[in-house]
């Protein structure tokens, strides 16, 4: 059996999401642990030298402090999975409700570990660039990731992506869900169909029903930092012709654009006592 090590990301004073993962886990019959995620308050009295300073060769001319935090509370899981004897990682935020399947899914998944780097597991709900399906066990497929995806809420990594997004993050400026996600970092990335997990905030009717609010480390007030007009032309020039480049192997690779927030309709969480 494949050893995995199941992270979930959660700051201290929330309790209450930290208590919804833990039942969540319970429900499942799998054992969540908790990854101390980087205090947005704390900003500038830990250390952050990671994220690049501005310039023309970033992927952003600047992060505001809570991509800052979010990055850094990845990067923070990714060294802890390192450093324990796990074959692979499921790296979680604490805002997830889980369908019914996902122990299944992930352990299908992890059968073919040696197939893929990482497994993009939860629901986005921006239309993506997908290719072509491959099944695996139980019914369940996997598809590459063609173009950047949002949405980092919950994804399965193998040891090797985690060296790799360590070593490429020791100076990072874009944000987390473009780093992890990017085919810039030429690993083999795919999205778990059907996804088998969701972030609250892309849940409509739970969102209205619960009493969960937007971590704090996610909340901010600053604007973003667009940079100045001669980097804002270099940054969406480089964006299309990305986007270009995608189109074309999308295109080679007999791919499609999926429409995610579509397959929010079929996602039933587990209830949680």
């Amino acid at each position: 059996m494949v050893n995995i090590l199941y992270l979930f990301i959660n700051l201290e004073q929330d309790q209450s999401r930290r208590s919804l993962m833990q039942r969540s886990a319970s429900r499942l019959g799998l054992t969540f642990q908790r990854v101390s995620a980087f205090d947005l308050q704390r900003l500038g009295k830990e250390p952050t030298q990671h994220a690049k300073s501005t310039g023309y060769r970033n992927e952003r001319w600047g992060l505001r402090p809570f991509e800052i935090a979010v990055f850094e509370s990845h990067r923070r899981a990714w060294s802890i999975f390192l450093q324990s004897d796990a074959e692979l990682c499921v790296v979680m935020e604490d805002d997830l409700l889980f369908a019914e399947f996902f122990r299944d899914a992930i352990d299908a998944a992890a059968k073919v570990g040696d197939r893929f780097d990482i497994v993009k597991i939860n629901h986005s709900v921006q239309p993506r660039l997908m290719g072509r399906p491959k099944s695996i066990s139980n019914g369940h497929i996997l598809r590459p990731i063609l173009e950047n995806v949002s949405d980092a809420g919950c994804y399965l990594l193998t040891r090797h992506a985690a060296k790799v997004l360590l070593q490429r993050s020791q100076g990072y400026s874009s944000h987390l869900d473009d780093f992890v996600f990017s085919p810039d970092r030429r690993l083999r990335t795919f999205q778990l169909f059907q996804p088998a997990c969701g972030q609250i905030i892309h849940l409509d009717d739970v969102a209205k029903s619960t009493d969960f609010t937007v971590s704090t480390r996610l909340l901010q007030t600053d604007h973003v930092i667009k940079g100045p007009r001669p980097f804002r032309v270099w940054k969406e020039l480089r964006r299309i012709t990305k986007r270009t480049g995608w189109k074309i192997r999308a295109f080679f690779k007999r791919g499609e654009r999926v429409d995610m927030r579509s397959l929010l309709t079929d996602f039933v969480p587990i209830k949680v006592d």
